[in-house]
């Protein structure tokens, strides 16, 4: 009897403990199809793919789950997603956890192509919006919300319109494909094969022989419109002021560069007679060069004239380091004097820092890396690493002249928070998964800064962490986008419109606070290159979100809801539980199990 009353006890405060437990609270799921390319017997074939999703209350977890096994882009396909996602709802993608499950009859080739769609399914469990079972899409989504150009599009319209759908989106520019036919031909001991091309136009075959529409989208806020009703409208982009203020600390500094590269050039033609005859003709082509970039410097516009003038300080640098390289120790001083400096330089602190100081950082940054470049080369490459050593002491030079300024109102102290780091951090992972030709340059240079920035951190360095992982995320995704502009003429203007666009709008919201958004933004619209523009543009929207203090774009929404589906009305997580909150439920954790040790000992122990 009294056992019976103690295990009675012992089962009633069991029940209290796990009453009062944590739970882990669902915000919503759904599904979608995916149309996909399979491979069977040799040739490529469309397969719907469905996928599912979980949304709860975490900490920005993603998982994914796939039967069979897909290639590992699927994993940095679906962080992409869900961050878009919250980021096109204003939500912070940190307080919620996303489990993706994948499944298909067969496997499939890649997961960027489910991008796009896997952004429609985050975008509806989160906002509680049903989706359009008759639209289907294909397209990788980049991290602006663009849609990315994807293989297979024919073979994915077919499993598409096998599956129901009446509406199939593609990505821009391929409404129309090539497909490509094989005929084999016995020569003498010889089989020959034949490829014949052709050029197929998606919109007016699915139109005709099976009464389904084609449309291109570059943009997924295009396609939330199509399968949930929803209009996203950004808010009009406006040209931002022209940073006046900074352009007044520039053409100062462009001034010092000029003179510091006229001092140096001098010292270069004094001196070249002295230097190894193997390299007179060198310095003597270094030393022309230089002069012509002073040349163009003066006829450019504003913003690239500094540009260019550093370019032409480093190769009168390099000149002059060339006339000493009969005399190695006088050489090597003069190396280990440009470290001298960047040292000197990169000391100083400041409790906040104008927009010409922020400018100043982001070149003593590359500075470092020069200087980590030839300190790799010394030994392999003399040249190539005075080279590095050059530009290094140029950037430097520049970031001194900046960071000297305190010119205009704002005052601003950069912090790399935790959620600059993972964002920087998801998108280098789904850059490096898709991209595979010419953009690879970039993703070394976007691998290379957040490494820097990650060493800034461990060394208390918030500004100059903030500075690198902004120009991590800039060249990440211009890995991605210019991968995607040598498709077409068609795809460049299409791409950079975007990214001016967005570009305008933040820096013009940022100028309360900051003028350098807005200066990166007029240095683009003068830049003539693809590349340049759209880092630029980049920078200046990712510095306009920093500055600002606030990593998720605003957008003004309207919904309109056309389907007959009832939707769930939206959950705004709860408050994330503290430390002292987890200390109490793993206390109750432990006292359970042994609470649950002494029950099992009671009941089966021996009389």
């Amino acid at each position: 009897m009294r056992r019976a009353a103690i295990l009675f006890i012992l089962l009633v405060t069991i029940g209290s403990i796990a009453y009062q437990a944590p739970y882990i609270k669902v915000i919503g799921e759904g599904w979608i199809y995916a149309p996909a390319v399979s491979q069977v017997g040799g040739r490529y074939v469309g397969a719907l793919v469905n996928i599912s999703l979980i949304v709860t209350e975490g900490s920005g977890n993603v998982y994914v789950s796939t039967s069979p096994l897909t290639e590992i882009d699927m994993q940095a396909t679906a962080q992409i997603a869900a961050r878009t996602a919250c980021n096109l709802l204003g939500l912070n993608f940190s307080k919620y956890d996303f489990l993706y499950m994948v499944r298909a009859d067969s496997i499939i080739v890649g997961g960027p192509s489910a991008g796009a769609v896997m952004t429609i399914l985050t975008y509806s469990v989160l906002s509680g919006k049903p989706i359009n079972r008759s639209v289907m899409m294909t397209g990788t989504i980049n991290p602006d919300g663009s849609v990315g150009q994807v293989g297979g599009v024919k073979e994915k319209m077919e499993a598409a319109i096998s599956g129901g759908a009446k509406l199939f989106l593609v990505p821009p520019g391929q409404s129309v494909v090539t497909t490509y036919s094989y005929s084999y031909k016995k020569i003498g001991p010889f089989t020959v094969r034949y490829i014949t091309s052709q050029k197929v136009n998606l919109t007016k075959l699915a139109r005709e022989k099976y009464g389904v529409a084609v449309r291109e989208i570059g943009d997924i806020r295009e396609a939330l419109s199509y399968f949930l009703g929803v209009k996203i409208s950004e808010k009009e982009s406006v040209k931002p002021s022209y940073p006046s203020t900074i352009e007044t600390v520039i053409n100062e500094v462009n001034s010092r560069i000029k003179s510091e590269t006229l001092r140096i050039l001098g010292e270069a033609s004094t001196r070249k007679s002295q230097a190894n005859p193997l390299l007179y003709y060198t310095i003597v082509q270094l030393i022309a060069k230089a002069n012509s970039t002073i040349r163009l410097a003066e006829q450019a516009p504003t913003f690239r004239k500094m540009l260019l003038y550093r370019e032409s300080l480093s190769l009168a640098k390099e000149a002059e380091l060339l006339t000493y390289s009969e005399t190695s120790d006088v050489l090597e001083k003069k190396v280990k004097e440009i470290i001298s400096d960047f040292s000197n330089l990169a000391n100083r602190t400041a409790p906040c820092w104008c927009d010409a100081c922020i400018l100043g950082l982001q070149y003593l940054v590359q500075a470092e890396i020069e200087l980590a470049d030839a300190e790799k080369m010394w030994k392999e490459s003399l040249l190539d690493a005075l080279s590095a050593a050059s530009k290094a002491y140029a950037d430097i030079f520049i970031a001194k002249q900046l960071t000297e300024q305190q010119a205009g109102k704002f005052r601003n102290k950069l912090i790399a928070s935790k959620d600059l780091l993972t964002d920087t951090s998801a998108i280098l992972a789904y850059s490096q998964a898709l991209v595979q030709g010419p953009g690879k340059s970039y993703l070394t240079n976007a691998r290379i800064l957040y490494d820097l920035a990650k060493k800034y951190l461990l060394n208390g360095e918030e500004c100059k962490a903030a500075i690198a992982l902004v120009e991590s995320q800039s060249y990440a995704e211009l890995a991605l986008s210019y991968e995607q502009a040598l498709i077409s003429q068609k795809a460049t203007q299409n791409i950079l419109e975007r990214s001016r666009a967005k570009a305008a709008l933040l820096a013009g919201e940022t100028q309360n606070c900051s003028m350098l958004p807005a200066y990166y933004y007029y240095l683009a619209d003068s830049s003539r290159s693809f590349q340049e523009k759209y880092l630029y543009y980049r920078l200046a929207a990712h510095f306009s979100q920093l500055l600002s203090g606030n990593h998720i774009v605003s957008y003004t929404q309207t919904h309109s809801n056309n389907s007959k589906e009832k939707p769930r009305n939206p959950i705004t997580p709860s408050q994330p539980q503290t430390e002292a909150e987890n200390e109490i439920d793993l206390k109750k954790l432990a006292l359970l199990v042994i609470l649950i040790a002494l029950i099992v000992y009671l009941a089966f122990r021996k009389h």
